[in-house]
Parts: C-alpha cells; sequence; structure tokens
C-alpha cells in the first residue's frame, strides 16, 4: 500500500517538474521574439531627419541667388541661335566688317570711285556680290573675282572706260605716266599681317596692289593694315621668301 502511494507521488513530482520547466521554456521564447520584433522596427524621424516630411511644414522658398543661377540666359541662347543660322558666306559682322575697311581706306587716302558698273564687263552691274580691289590708292569695283585678273592685265584702259563711258570720277593721278608700273604677283601663301596660311589660287583669297605689287591676304579688313605700313609688310614678304622687289619696297 505504501509502495503504492510512494510511486504515485513520484509520478505527479515528475509531471509537474516536466510542466514546470514546459511553462519556462515557452516564457523564454516569447521573451525572445518579443526583442527581435522591436529591434527590426524603424526608427522614430524627427523634424530634422532629412527623410522626414511634415505636410503641414511649409515648403521654403528659393532664394533670389539659386532662382538667378537656375534661369537660363536668353541673350546667349539668342547668340548660339544666330551663331547656327550664320552661314560661311553671311557673318553677322560682314557688313560692319565692311563699313571699318571702307572708313580706314578713306583715313588712308584710298579713293572709292564707286563704280557701278564692271570696268572689265562693260555695263554688268558692279551691285549684289560684286567683289573690289584697292589698287594703286584707288578701290574700284568689278562684277566678278576673275574681273579682277582682268583689269591687272591692262588698268589704264579699264579706267579710261569708267571716265569716258560711264562718267566715274578717275583721279587724274591714275592717268600719269608712272601710275601703274608692271604687276608683280607675289602669290604669297602666307599672310604678311597674320601669318596665315593661305591660298592665292582660290578666287575667294582677297589682294591689295601696292606700288604695283600684288600681296594676298587672309582677310580683306588686312588690307588697311597693309596700307598703312607697306614698308613692314614688304618685309615680312621678304623674310618668309617672297621676292619683293627692292625698288618697290621704298617708295
Amino acid at each position: 500500500m505504501k509502495t503504492e502511494t510512494w510511486r504515485r507521488v513520484g509520478a505527479f513530482s515528475i509531471c509537474f517538474a516536466i510542466g514546470f520547466v514546459g511553462v519556462l521554456l515557452a516564457r523564454t521564447k516569447m521573451q525572445q521574439s518579443g526583442s527581435r520584433g522591436e529591434s527590426m522596427e524603424m526608427p522614430h524621424q524627427t523634424a530634422s531627419d532629412p527623410a522626414h516630411h511634415d505636410p503641414d511644414a511649409s515648403t521654403p522658398e528659393p532664394s533670389a541667388a539659386n532662382s538667378t543661377q537656375q534661369e537660363p540666359d536668353a541673350s546667349a541662347s539668342t547668340i548660339r541661335d544666330e551663331a547656327s543660322e550664320a552661314t560661311p558666306d553671311e557673318t553677322p559682322d560682314e557688313a560692319v566688317t565692311d563699313a571699318e575697311l571702307a572708313s580706314r581706306l578713306a583715313e588712308l587716302g584710298v579713293v572709292d570711285l564707286e563704280n557701278p558698273v564692271c570696268p572689265v564687263m562693260e555695263g554688268d552691274s558692279t551691285g549684289g556680290a560684286a567683289t573690289s580691289l584697292v589698287y594703286n590708292g584707288l578701290r574700284l569695283h568689278v562684277c566678278c573675282p576673275p574681273c579682277i585678273d582682268d583689269f591687272l592685265n591692262d588698268p589704264r584702259t579699264s579706267l579710261e572706260t569708267l571716265r569716258d563711258e560711264f562718267d566715274v570720277d578717275v583721279p587724274a593721278r591714275a592717268f600719269e605716266a608712272n601710275a601703274h608700273p608692271p604687276l608683280v604677283d607675289l602669290r604669297n601663301t602666307v599672310s604678311p599681317v597674320s601669318n596665315t596660311t593661305i591660298d592665292p589660287t582660290s578666287r575667294d583669297t582677297p589682294s591689295v596692289v601696292v606700288r604695283g605689287v600684288r600681296i594676298w591676304l587672309a582677310q580683306e579688313r588686312e588690307i588697311a593694315d597693309v596700307l598703312e605700313d607697306p614698308e613692314r609688310a614688304f618685309e615680312s614678304l621678304a623674310a618668309a621668301g617672297a621676292s619683293v622687289p627692292e625698288d618697290r619696297r621704298r617708295p
């Protein structure tokens, strides 16, 4: 009887111990799960956090400096548009350059004949795409670049044609005995003004005739530079290997 009682008490004690241990293990797991859940939550964002956004907060207006930097430059855009539309034959400053050249030539004593017709192709207009030539102190106009070469072959006759047939006021000095010395065409491939490589065989390459010497240039505006100091131009050409006659280097 006593033995049976003690067996029952032992079994009950074992069951109670097992149940108690199970409860402890279950509570421990629950605490561990709760700790992991809290650690996975996003941290609370404060107003100083860059990611925080308060829908009621007013958006700061940009400063004047920032707004100035962000606005596009309208004038720069206009300049770019004009430059993109310009063609090699029609540059924005072409007319201004021609006016400046005419003014400088007048200051240097060059007489512009302002002839309305070509002295070579008699009767053809010198307007539109016509070209001009500064020749021994005179500026005359022809209808096309090839006519320049024809004029230089016989300048006296062409000038007489302008005077006698088209009533162009040609200075009397243009008909003096020594007004037209034999032409010396240097055919220089480097401009004596800008030291730029040029092609004297091209019809678009400008030139000037000084003391009967034809000098080729990179731009028309360089004509005035040569006339302002022809001795310097001749020295530069001679240094570059051009055969400049000695009697033409000095007036």
